[in-house]
Parts: structure tokens; C-alpha cells; sequence
């Protein structure tokens, strides 16, 4: 029997993952085991490979950039992660433009502002980004990859039977998030798996809710939702990692969820702002990994995430990254053409084209 205490600490974290959806002005190889994905995580102490690979050009470049006015929109949650730094260095004017940055829940709201031009950088999931390039006639390009993998089936006591994806064929099991929806029914197609996503309850928080008060023992959450559940209600834990799935199946890295995109026309004429930006942001991914308490203080005061604790608890989860150039494309395309494969309306229609992918000259 639950705890009253452990309930009321769920509901608060459920406030929690609401707030998170306010607007704030700048300021995965074999399927993992039960085991392995329950471990407490481990806070990064050193910067992960995938940034020492990723955007060396980038950061090491001395970039000028005229100082314009920038605008740009961040998904909160996971995709948003990596920005918490520069948001933060932008509200102290320690950046090399004028950056007018919002955070966003939504990510059709951000497809909009991408498509019709009232933002010229936006950080939200690829599958988002997709239907903006489709949405604006190729006026939208991606510049990054910034997350990979972060996806998980969480279980509570009841359900602790369920172990591999044998176990869940032919089960409805609820999910929250249309980017979340739209990796998990690629990775089950690709797979063969015939899994009904059941998506009645629509957001995360309250799914999380739901697992909370023993209305579902099972649920799919991206993080950082699905480090709170796992954290702050009693018997659940992660049962099965959909990265490590999709890696295992699809390739690999590439279960690109999140990424940077730019407006064409902000590219074409300020190649040089483009270029300090990512410059920016890769330096604040590896603040990131680097000094992770710190970070997640700042993902909760710049409004990328409602709660610090729980963001911490995430960062090791989300495959945060700074993937650009060919290194951003590869994993991308493959991304993109599995979820088009699944569902050709998860990427507004058709796989985009070459032109979808920014590669700096």
C-alpha cells in the first residue's frame, strides 16, 4: 500500500512537470534487463564522447558575428537541457548576440513560429522539426542533433513480471508525448512488435499521476518524466530502455528524438550568427556533462524543466549531445525515414530532402 506521504510528493511532482510548460523569457546493442535499467544513475564527471566528437570545427573556431537580435524558442524536458547554460549566460548579456529565448511545451506552437518566421532558431523534437520543413515549403533546416535515446517502459510492482518485449506483445500500454509516440511506433515496427499505444492520458505529468494512484502499471516516458516517476513513486521502476532497443535494432545513435533547427532565410543571410550559435551551445552541452548539479539548478531556474532534483536524476538518461554537419545528418536521416515507415503523418507527410540538413560550408 502506498504511502500518503509518497503520494502527495508524486502530485506535487506532477505540479512540477506542469509548470514546466510556461513561457520564460531567456532567463542505445542488446535490449537493457530489469537490472541494468534500474540502476541508480551516475552523475557525469567527464565530458561523454559523443562531445568530444561532435562540432569540434564549431567549437574550436574563432566566430564573428554581427550582434542582431536572435530569436529562439526551447522545448522544455529533455531537448531543452542543453540550452540551460547559454539561456543563463544570455539574461547576464554574456553572449555574443542579443538572444530573446522562450520556452515552449508544445511543440506544434514552435512548428508554427518556425514555419510562419516569428522564430529564427528553435530547439524541439525531430519529428517536429520534419513537419516545420514541410509546413514552410523547405523554409526550415536542421542544424543539430541534441539528444538520443531517453525513452523508457516503466513498470510498477504489479507489472514487475514484465521484463522483455515478449512480455508486453499484444498489451496497451499508455503513453504521453507525440514525440515520445512517434519513437516508440517506429522502434516497434522496425521490430515487428504489435504493442497498442494507448495515448488517452496526454501528458506526461499525468501519466506519472496515473502510475502514482495505481490507475496503470505500465507506461512508456521520455525523460525527464520518467526519472520522476522512478524516483518519487514507490515500486516503480524502468524495466526495458527503448534506446537501447533502437540501437540495437535501427543502428547505433540514431534515435535522434530532439534537435536544433534554423529558419532558412536567419541562415542564408547571417551565416555568421548561425555559426556563433552553435558555437554557444555546444559549449553549454558540455557545461552540461561537465557540471551537472550546476546545470540542472539552471534547467529549473531558466524554466526548461519545473524541478532541479529531477533533472539531475535525468541527465545521465537523455543522451544529451552537439551533433552537427555530416555527424547530425547520418543519424538524423535514418530517423526520420523509420518514424516516416511507421507513420508517414509523424514527419508531416514525406521524408524531407537533402536540404533539410544544414552542413556549413
Amino acid at each position: 500500500m502506498k504511502k500518503i506521504t509518497a503520494i502527495l510528493m508524486v502530485l506535487l511532482l506532477a505540479a512540477g512537470l506542469c509548470a514546466c510548460g510556461s513561457k520564460d523569457k531567456g532567463t542505445e546493442k542488446e535490449p537493457a534487463s530489469a537490472s541494468q535499467s534500474t540502476e541508480a544513475p551516475k552523475e557525469a564527471e567527464t565530458e561523454p564522447e559523443s562531445l568530444k566528437k561532435s562540432g569540434a570545427a564549431i567549437a574550436d573556431a574563432t566566430v564573428t558575428a554581427e550582434s542582431i537580435p536572435v530569436k529562439v524558442m526551447v522545448i522544455t524536458g529533455a531537448g531543452g537541457f542543453g540550452m540551460a547554460k547559454l539561456m543563463a549566460d544570455a539574461a547576464s548579456g554574456m553572449t555574443s548576440m542579443d538572444y530573446e529565448i522562450v520556452t515552449e511545451a508544445d511543440p506544434e506552437v514552435i512548428v508554427q513560429s518556425l514555419a510562419d518566421g516569428s522564430c529564427d532558431i528553435a530547439l524541439l523534437p525531430s519529428d517536429a522539426a520534419a513537419r516545420a520543413y514541410q509546413q514552410s515549403d523547405g523554409g526550415v533546416v536542421a542544424a543539430a542533433a541534441v539528444t538520443r535515446g531517453g525513452l523508457y517502459v516503466i513498470a510498477n510492482t504489479a507489472a514487475r513480471t514484465i521484463t522483455s518485449m515478449e512480455d508486453l506483445a499484444g498489451r496497451a500500454v499508455p503513453i504521453a508525448g507525440s514525440a515520445a509516440r512517434a519513437a516508440a511506433a517506429a522502434i516497434f515496427a522496425t521490430d515487428g512488435w504489435e504493442i497498442d499505444l494507448d495515448t488517452s492520458i496526454g501528458q506526461a505529468s499525468d501519466l506519472v499521476r496515473a502510475l502514482a494512484e495505481g490507475k496503470t502499471d505500465l507506461a512508456i516516458l521520455a525523460e525527464p518524466a520518467a526519472s520522476v516517476a522512478v524516483s518519487s513513486i514507490d515500486g516503480v521502476q524502468n524495466i526495458i530502455s527503448l534506446g537501447d532497443l533502437w540501437n540495437s535494432v535501427c543502428g547505433e545513435g540514431t534515435m535522434v528524438m530532439n534537435c536544433a533547427a534554423f529558419r532558412r532565410d536567419f541562415v542564408t543571410a547571417h551565416p555568421e550568427a548561425a555559426a556563433a550559435f552553435l558555437a554557444e551551445y555546444q559549449s553549454s552541452v558540455s557545461y552540461l556533462a561537465q557540471s551537472p548539479n550546476d546545470a540542472a539548478r539552471l534547467i529549473e531556474e531558466t524554466g526548461i524543466f519545473g524541478r532541479g532534483d529531477a533533472a539531475l536524476a535525468a541527465i545521465p538518461n537523455c543522451g544529451c549531445c552537439a551533433l552537427t554537419g555530416q555527424e547530425m545528418k547520418e543519424p538524423l536521416s535514418v530517423y526520420l525515414r523509420l518514424l516516416h515507415a511507421a507513420d508517414p503523418a509523424f514527419v508531416g507527410g514525406e521524408v524531407p530532402g537533402d536540404d533539410f540538413y544544414y552542413i556549413p560550408g
